[in-house]
């Protein structure tokens, strides 16, 4: 079902258009991996970052997902933030930090020490991460 949602960009990828003169990638579609607004009623809640998008303009929110192995450096990161503050848009990011040496878990935990100085204070109102 995911792939007659994004049917030209995928359609792009597999016909080589975005990497000419390269092999094609093998792209796997995924479906939907949240839950549902009738299971989410009968638990009776609903995650934070779906709740904080309910209230947000329909079509307005640019969202930032690098996949389950897409973890940047602080340097990208940042860049990546200040990009996000300076457009004003609405967003929601996805953001895996860089797993800490000697950590027995990766941890979101220290956002603050990877994402600039009060990246977070000034875009509340915009984003959330």
């Amino acid at each position: 079902m995911f792939k007659n949602l994004e049917i030209k960009p995928l359609k792009a990828l597999e016909t080589g258009q975005c990497f000419p003169d390269q092999p094609t990638l093998v792209v796997f579609t995924v479906g939907q991996l949240l839950t549902s607004e009738k299971e989410e009623e009968e638990e009776g809640k609903k995650h934070e970052c779906i709740k904080w998008l309910d209230e947000q303009p329909v079509k307005l929110v640019v969202f930032l997902c690098y996949g389950s192995i897409g973890c940047f450096d602080e340097k990208v990161m940042k860049r990546i933030a200040l990009g996000l503050e300076r457009s004003g848009q609405k967003f929601l990011w996805a953001l895996r930090t860089p797993p800490r040496e000697n950590a027995l878990i990766p941890s979101d935990v220290y956002l603050g020490e990877v994402l600039p100085e009060g990246f977070l204070e000034s875009t509340r109102e915009k984003g959330l991460v």
